[in-house]
């Protein structure tokens, strides 16, 4: 028997009308699908079409330029101008946009420079084909030219270009209408650029040369004088001359202050607050050095006290042990102890270092000398700081170096034959922390003067092939390990010359020529002297720099109208030092000859030295030459 069932719609299903819900809804989220999709892909098509017309409007713009249809090209340039600058549906090709307009911009300014310069340069005319490049881009060419003919001027206030090719290119530039005004422009100020030219020729140079300061004042002055066109060129320099001014000035600043030079920090900071008031750092350094310097400052006009001293003898015991080098030793050497108990004496009589540089200007004139009161000038140098072969024999250091802490130290042997390197065994490293503990021993930073000769090594160090024959032959005579060097080494010593060199100059010490071969000028001829001087230049004045100190070998001195003293003026040796008891000097127009006091054991015992020190306290007791 079948049964029939009727489904009764009181007891329909909740999941039947759920699932009519879900598939409405999917087919809704369908549609949705089908219509993002739809419109993805006219987005994408649109995106690539936007794309390829940025990328064929810089192809076509090229080619319309090419052939000479500039009307066109700037419809288009303007159109994709209009884009960058307008709402659009692709924001991320606006870099394309911006960069595909600077690109045509760039063949524009191409079509507009080449001929303009060829105007500037060569005179050339514009042909019909400039014209109509600078006429259908009007926009762009006004302002390119305007640039390019301000430039030009510039050039041309700088000495670049003469009045006459001046004339022809503004008369040219009038054939385009829209140059109209710049040129008009320009030509009204053109009689006042010529005649401030010649001034501001001058200030060029010197800008180029580094005078910033000078520099900086002498615009100064002219921009409250000019108008116009010089006025705006002259504010654009005084903005470029500070920007390089600042940072150059502010390192010299910074050297100065670590070689305690406080005055000539001092007055360098003085002439800058001009320029940049109210400047933390300079205030700062200011006040620093306000801290370190002597208010009152005295005119000194005698003759400046010079005392020299040869490398000192670092072990007594080696140099005075009576064989044939102990006499040299007794006669032309003090030691250590005795260079420190001079220091001390020197200090307590008022003496104070100052740089041996400063008794002259550039062109060998006297300069006036201001020092603190009181106190009583004292130029210090070693003479000979090379360090031969035969120095060792006599307990000198063999060499100098840079120790662990960035100062100069010396390296020799004790009396037990062990190597040493400190400070206390040369002068430089002495009188360095002598000056460290009394600074006001140093006027302005200085410390001495360093005479070098180019014979066998510098500091002990072969610096150059022209000193290895000499220097082989100095360890053959003094019986020393046979003497060999490499190219290589020969580099490498130069480099640590010049480190020391560097050092030293930082730190107030100055240089001087000793003669290349430690000759004696008075028996020298002229051309003998040009090429030992010749010598000097290449291969010791090259690494210490430019130095205006001469001192002569043993005295052996020549006059300035000697032609071998006139020789060495020309060379830019300004300052002449012989030797002699006392302090003198002699100006001449072009130099200054001075007596230096050779200290050395034959002067402690027979001269009269009571204004620098008393010799019997001083006098070392390790000598065997009683004093008398």
């Amino acid at each position: 028997m079948s049964k029939h069932y009727v489904r009764d719609k009181r007891f329909r299903s909740k999941v039947d009308s759920t699932d009519k819900g879900n598939s409405l809804f999917k087919r809704l989220l369908g549609g949705l699908v089908a219509i993002v999709i739809i419109c993805g892909l006219i987005y994408g098509g649109m995106f690539l079409y936007s794309k390829i017309s940025i990328d064929k409007s810089y192809d076509e713009f090229v080619q319309l330029c090419d052939k000479g249809d500039y009307t066109k090209a700037v419809v288009l340039y303007r159109k994709i101008q209009e884009k960058t600058l307008s709402f659009t549906l692709f924001p991320m090709h606006q870099k394309e946009r911006k960069e595909t307009l600077l690109k045509m911009e760039s063949v524009v300014n191409l079509l507009i420079e080449t001929p303009f310069n060829e105007l500037i340069n060569n005179q050339k005319p514009f042909e019909i084909n400039d014209i109509a490049v600078m006429k259908g881009f009007e926009e762009l060419s006004s302002r390119k030219v305007s640039m390019l003919a301000n430039t030009y001027l510039e050039d041309y206030l700088l000495g670049k270009f003469k009045k006459d090719s001046v004339i022809t290119t503004f008369n040219e530039l009038k054939k385009v209408e829209n140059f109209a005004d710049t040129v008009s422009r320009y030509e009204n100020e053109l009689d006042s650029i010529s005649l401030f030219s010649p001034i501001m020729v001058e200030i060029d140079k010197e800008f180029q040369a580094k005078n910033y300061l000078s520099v900086a004042a002498k615009v100064k002055t002219e921009i409250e004088k000019q108008s116009g066109f010089i006025k705006e060129y002259l504010n654009r320099f005084y903005l470029k001359c500070k920007d390089e001014m600042y940072p150059s000035l502010k390192n010299d600043i910074d050297v100065m202050m670590t070689g305690s030079k406080y005055y000539t920090a001092k007055s360098l900071i003085d002439q800058l607050v001009i320029f940049f008031p109210q400047d933390a750092y300079l205030e700062e350094k200011l006040k620093k050095c306000e801290e370190n310097v002597t208010k009152k400052l005295v005119e000194y006009t005698l003759p400046v006290e010079h005392i020299s001293f040869r490398p000192l003898i670092a072990t007594p015991s080696l140099a005075f042990d009576n064989d044939s080098y102990s006499k040299n030793a007794q006669d032309l050497m003090i030691t250590v102890n005795e260079f420190q108990k001079i220091l001390d004496q020197l200090y307590l009589n008022n003496y104070i270092l100052i740089d041996i540089n400063t008794l002259v200007n550039s062109s060998g004139q006297k300069n006036r000398l201001f020092f603190p009161e009181g106190k009583k000038p004292l130029i210090l140098s070693v003479e000979g700081l090379n360090y031969y072969a035969g120095r060792s024999r006599s307990g000198n250091s063999d060499n100098l170096l840079l120790d662990s802490s960035g100062n100069v130290a010396s390296s020799y042997k004790n009396s037990s034959g062990e190597t040493v390197i400190d400070r206390n065994g040369e002068a430089i490293g002495i009188l360095e922390q002598f000056v460290e503990k009394h600074p006001d021993f140093s006027f302005d930073g200085s410390k001495g003067n360093i005479s070098l000769t180019g014979f066998e090594c510098i500091f002990g160090y072969v610096t150059n092939e022209d000193q290895v024959d000499d220097r082989t032959k100095a360890y053959i005579d003094n019986q020393l390990s046979p003497f060999t060097i490499t190219p290589q080494e020969i580099i490498s010593n130069k480099e640590k010359a010049v480190e020391i060199i560097n050092n030293l100059k930082n730190k107030g010490w100055t240089f001087s020529s000793s003669t290349y071969g430690n000759i004696l000028v008075a028996d020298a001829t002229l051309e003998a002297l040009q090429n030992d001087t010749t010598k000097w230049l290449e291969q010791v004045g090259s690494l210490t720099g430019s130095t205006k100190t001469f001192l002569f070998p043993s005295g052996s001195f020549v006059g300035s109208k000697d032609e071998r003293g006139a020789y060495l003026i020309s060379k830019g040796f300004l300052i002449h030092s012989g030797i002699g008891p006392w302090a003198y000097f002699n100006f001449s127009e072009t130099n200054l000859y001075m007596d230096r006091i050779s200290l050395n054991g034959l002067a402690l015992r027979f001269q009269d030295l009571s204004r620098f020190f008393d010799v019997k306290t001083v006098y070392d007791a390790s000598r065997t030459i009683p004093l008398k």
